[in-house]
């Protein structure tokens, strides 16, 4: 008997049940102003629960660096995300990649990915959001840049606060042309010293292989709504990259 596939379909049909729950208690969605306000606007490795408000856009730019024995990717990725309403989010990312190992030096641009995100429940206690992402197969696939397929990623996303930590935690799935794999995440941020300390686990569990990572790093707030992002992150497993570093900058307007 195959583990995986039942795990993955296990999975599935949670998220579909909590769809529909969600589906049929949409309109008790609450958009209090006294919510969560978030310590930063990105994680380093997982996604988080809030939406931009109306008309709001954030724009980013990150650098994920991922080192594993004479292998190395390197990946500048350009974001953009709009509020089209309070709790709705469209998203958009560019990923160029830049490859070093056994077939020499390749880079390129690689698999464009929309998304979407629906605040659900945003009040002084939790946040819960919908999220669905989807890649287009823009990344040569011959050359290792892109996936052959593209690919669906629904998801579940929460956060809360409990004293000055928040905490955030992520269950989804992804599913290609017959494959499936399951993605965990769980973080937690407080604030230190005039910056915000963030440790992450994030994890994908599939037909593909197993990989899980540790990051911990520290955000700046800068001047004009602006953050700087930097930290590092280790490998859990034998799939896993044993190491990287990764840089972000995101700023709203």
């Amino acid at each position: 008997m195959q583990i995986k596939p039942i795990i993955n379909k296990l999975c599935l049909f949670i998220m579909t049940s909590m769809w529909l729950v969600i589906g049929a208690t949409h309109a008790q969605a609450s958009e209090d102003e006294d919510g969560i306000e978030p310590y930063m606007q990105e994680l380093f490795l997982g996604e988080m629960a809030f939406a931009q408000e109306q008309a709001e856009v954030q724009i980013g730019v990150g650098l994920n660096n991922m080192t594993s024995g004479d292998f190395d990717l390197s990946e500048l990725t350009v974001s953009f995300e709009y509020g089209l309403t309070d709790q709705l989010e469209v998203a958009f990312s560019a990923p160029y990649l830049f490859t070093d190992g056994n077939a020499g030096n390749v880079n390129g641009l690689g698999d464009v990915e929309l998304g979407f995100l629906y605040n659900v429940v945003n009040n002084e206690s939790w946040v819960m959001s919908v999220a669905l992402e989807t890649s287009l197969t823009t990344g040569d696939e011959q050359k290792g840049l892109g996936e052959e397929h593209g690919e669906w990623a629904p998801s579940l996303l929460f956060a809360t606060q409990v004293g000055k930590a928040q905490l955030f935690f992520g269950i989804g799935g992804e599913f290609s042309d017959g494959e499936s794999a399951t993605t965990l995440s769980a973080a937690t941020a407080f604030e230190l010293s005039g910056m915000t300390a963030v440790l992450e686990l994030n994890g994908e569990y599939g037909d593909e292989g197993d990989e899980a990572y540790f990051a911990a790093g520290l955000v700046k707030k800068m001047s004009g709504n602006s953050e700087l992002q930097a930290g590092l992150s280790t490998g859990l497993t034998d799939d896993s990259a044993d190491w990287g570093f990764i840089i972000k900058w995101n700023i709203e307007f």
